[in-house]
């Protein structure tokens, strides 16, 4: 027991375990081993998450950003985003890498970067962020592209002097056609510019058909947004003479003349206001409740009266969630009830006050059954409070009440209404006194003037406008022209031997997509000159020429210098500027046809498909008697690795065959043969008699040497080692027939290797051979026009190369020809396909 004297001792006690602790993390970050930084960084996000201050070891981390190791890397750009702003001038000693960073391959990686450059809130760097945000709103993965969406709310809070350039951005992530941005991008949009409805007009049906597949909550946000939308362009469906036809698609095809009639007819709902409806209405089985909330208000505002009562289930089941989500929901309910009491008349029942409600849903409650009484089940109502029992238990409270003047009153109430045999002539006008003709009290309730308020929102909620709240429009008289929101898609004309000069802005292909330097190059063309107008249209008719080795080239010698000539572009024209680039983009293109001699046709696409065969047999890795108990198999998973494109995916399964627990069971950094891997989490502890599968990579760079490394636990190392198949160095392609037959043209002579074979009866038929050759090989058939002549695809995990596979059978003899510039693996792979497809058997 710790006596109050000794409060202050033992504070400083604690502080002085807790400095300790910290400079035992501080060595093992300064440690030249990875694996105790790895474990430092475990800690520290370990009690960042326990609420733990650990910015005192901000300088340690920060030296660890650059670190190979990809396991630490993310941890300590976990540690940066979250100390990032209280620790801004030691971050910004670290700026140059989190530039380079941004480059990283890994996808998280540049997000971590972007993430960490937007947490540093000082306006010195503004710039940066903006190219950062800009760049990142390009890559290929959504994943950093979302993150580019919430850096634009940062940058846009620190400095909104760059809306106009951030309101490009957004532009260009509205028409992102992936779901995981799509949220991201909307709330960038509702914190930066949400008058912009502009920006909306193309992406509308887009951002209806693409609501169902968005992270809920994104679908929050969208659903928010365009609620405000739909509000500006479609007009009131709430007039007497509406007609609804869900299929109505006419107004699509209307002429100028037959509008200005459609103005004197009924109503008719507009069909881009009924996809808004029919997209929407599947998330009322949302197990979120923020986005059944924003479902029901969005039918609330937008609906027809008549389809109003599908949203009233679903408002009753959130009525069994936790107390806050019932307050808000009955909040809500309460404004509903109002002006719809038909809408949950039938769930009365549901708004029954019970013994373990809060007082404030008690409160809520009873606001919403005085809203829905009506003669006609007023005496339900009344039923269930128990009127009878419920005068008698407070009269006799009353009795017993310390204040005298209670007691009083309930003695006055009792002989009053509750009269007995001792009762004076009170009791005989009780009638007369309680019954006297008045007029009925008038009931004002306090969610009467809410329904100027958004439902769901915080200022509905507060019955007060909060910061930031966005009203919500009246209804227009007339619908805005419904054209805007139309997306021309032009169809690209090919002509044989030249491609198309010219391309409607409207349709661009997907290449063009995500490219910066392709808009600009539009823009450019609009404010320049002839000169720099044809300028620029050679610089087009060039890149559409290059094939794909020369492509990569050409694009990464631009990026080097673009840092360069971001200083040249404040100080020159524009006209110079765009002559600058034609010379750049002319001798980067000739710079990389000497870096790399390759032809000039384009060549074949290789589409990566799914393994056809997967085999189960597994490989011994560690035997339980050299292992002390640890006993490991292999096997490879013929799949893309997640590691790296040019690793080879394997599944480890590690067995505790002994009677005591092994700890930190992990792979050592020491490679004796150099092979990249990437290794497996370190297993913490396996228990007595147990098994647990991870996964790992390895680059065999197109060898079939086996990596050797040391598998660990804390007390002992083993020196493994896996040894490839030829077959597991492959990944399976698919191609047409009429490609396979040009490629293989391509691969003729020293690049060929062929062999004659006699097969036995029961390995003639299709099915025979497929299977044989995929069971050898992680490659995928080829349809085939002819009966007897069978191909095969593939292409090698660490380079890419093609790997073609044919054979042609001619009873009784079959000829398998391989085709590859690999022709180590070519003559091995030949040798395997023929003893396959001589044995007889499985």
């Amino acid at each position: 027991m710790i006596r109050l004297v000794n409060n202050g001792e033992f504070a400083v006690t604690l502080n002085h375990r807790f400095l300790c602790r910290n400079e035992d993390l501080k060595e093992m970050l300064e440690s030249n081993k990875e694996s105790l930084k790895l474990e430092a960084m475990k800690r520290i996000v370990g009690l960042i998450a326990k609420g733990k201050n650990a910015s005192e070891l901000f300088p340690a981390v920060v030296k660890n950003v650059a670190s190979k190791n990809i396991e630490l890397k993310k941890l300590v750009y976990v540690y940066l985003v979250r100390y990032a702003e209280e620790q801004q001038d030691l971050a910004l000693l670290s700026i140059s890498t989190f530039q380079r960073a941004l480059k990283d391959p890994n996808q998280l990686i540049r997000a971590s970067a972007l993430r960490v450059l937007s947490s540093i809130r000082v306006p010195i760097i503004v710039p940066i962020m903006m190219l950062a945000i800009k760049e990142a709103a390009t890559d290929l993965s959504p994943y950093v592209r979302k993150t580019a969406a919430h850096a634009i709310q940062k940058l846009y809070s620190l400095d909104p002097d760059q809306k106009e350039h951030l309101i490009e951005v957004i532009e260009k992530l509205l028409k992102d056609k992936s779901t995981l941005v799509a949220g991201s991008v909307v709330m960038a949009f509702e914190e930066v510019c949400p008058d912009r409805i502009d920006l909306i007009h193309k992406n509308y049906r887009k951002l209806c058909n693409l609501l169902v597949d968005v992270e809920e909550w994104g679908q929050v946000v969208i659903i928010h947004m365009l609620t405000r939308y739909a509000r500006t362009q479609f007009v009131s469906p709430w007039r007497e003479d509406a007609m609804f036809d869900e299929n109505n698609e006419k107004a699509f095809y209307d002429s100028e003349e037959e509008r200005k009639v459609e103005q004197t007819r009924p109503y008719i709902m507009d069909p881009d206001h009924r996809l808004l409806l029919r997209n929407t209405k599947p998330l009322l089985q949302s197990r979120n409740t923020a986005v059944v909330m924003a479902i029901s208000q969005l039918y609330w505002h937008l609906a027809p009266k008549h389809e109003l009562s599908i949203i009233t289930k679903s408002l009753v089941r959130l009525l069994r969630s936790h107390r806050e989500v019932q307050y808000i929901v009955l909040q809500n309910i309460a404004t509903m009830s109002i002006q719809r009491k038909g809408m949950f008349e039938p769930f009365m029942k549901s708004f029954y006050v019970r013994s373990t409600d809060a007082t404030h849903i008690k409160t809520l409650k009873l606001e919403i059954l005085t809203n829905l009484a009506n003669e006609a089940n007023i005496s339900t109502i009344l039923r269930e409070f128990q009127t009878k029992l419920l005068t008698q238990y407070i009269l006799n409270l009353g009795k017993y009440d310390q204040n005298y003047d209670i007691r009083d009153r309930t003695r006055f109430i009792r002989q009053l209404i509750v009269p007995n045999e001792k009762s004076g002539a009170l009791s005989k006008y009780a009638r007369r006194i309680l019954m006297a003709p008045k007029p009925a009290p008038v009931l004002q309730s306090a969610f009467k003037d809410r329904d100027r308020f958004q439902l769901g929102t915080l200022s509905h909620t507060l019955n007060s406008q909060a910061s930031g709240y966005l009203e919500l429009s009246d209804w227009p008289a007339v619908a805005p022209d419904q054209s805007v929101r139309n997306v021309e898609v032009v169809e690209p004309v090919k002509e044989a031997g030249a491609p198309a000069l010219r391309k409607s802005k409207t349709a661009k292909s997907n290449e063009k997509f995500y490219s910066d330097s392709e808009e600009e190059e539009e823009e450019e063309e609009e404010g320049s000159s002839s000169e720099g107008s044809s300028s620029s249209s050679s610089q087009v008719l060039i890149i559409t020429y290059l094939p794909p080795q020369i492509m990569q080239k050409t694009l990464l010698l631009i990026i080097m210098t673009k840092y360069i000539l971001i200083h040249i572009v404040l100080s020159i024209s524009t006209q110079f500027f765009v002559n600058c680039m034609c010379s750049l983009l002319h001798l980067c293109v000739f710079l990389a046809c000497q870096f790399d001699a390759v032809s000039w046709h384009v060549h074949v696409s290789l589409q990566a498909s799914s393994p056809v065969f997967v085999p189960e047999t597994s490989h011994e890795l560690l035997h339980r008697m050299t292992g002390k108990g640890l006993s490991a198999q292999y096997r490879f998973t013929r799949q893309p690795c997640i590691y790296g494109n040019s690793m080879v995916s394997l599944q480890l399964t590690l067995s505790n065959s002994s009677d005591q627990a092994l700890e930190n069971i992990h792979i050592s950094e020491k490679s004796s043969t150099g092979q990249n891997i990437h290794r497996f989490n370190a297993i913490e502890r396996l228990e007595p008699q147990a098994s647990v599968t991870v996964s790992m990579g390895v680059d065999f760079n197109d060898s079939t040497q086996a990596a050797n490394f040391q598998l660990c636990t804390k007390e002992d190392e083993f020196s493994v080692s896996i040894q490839p198949a030829v077959g597991e160095l492959l990944l399976p392609i698919t191609m047409s027939e009429a490609d396979f037959t040009k490629e293989q043209g391509k691969l003729m002579g020293m690049n060929e290797s062929s062999a004659t074979i006699t097969m036995t009866p029961e390995n003639v038929s299709s099915q025979s051979v497929n299977r044989k050759v995929v069971s050898v090989a992680n490659i995928g058939v080829i349809p085939s026009s002819q009966e007897n002549i069978y191909r095969f695809a593939g292409k090698t995990v660490s380079s890419g190369s093609l790997v073609l596979v044919s054979v042609a059978l001619k009873d009784p003899d079959a000829v398998i020809t391989i085709n590859t510039e690999k022709t180590v693996i070519g003559s091995m792979l030949l040798r395997q396909f023929k003893t396959a497809l001589t044995n007889s058997g499985p």
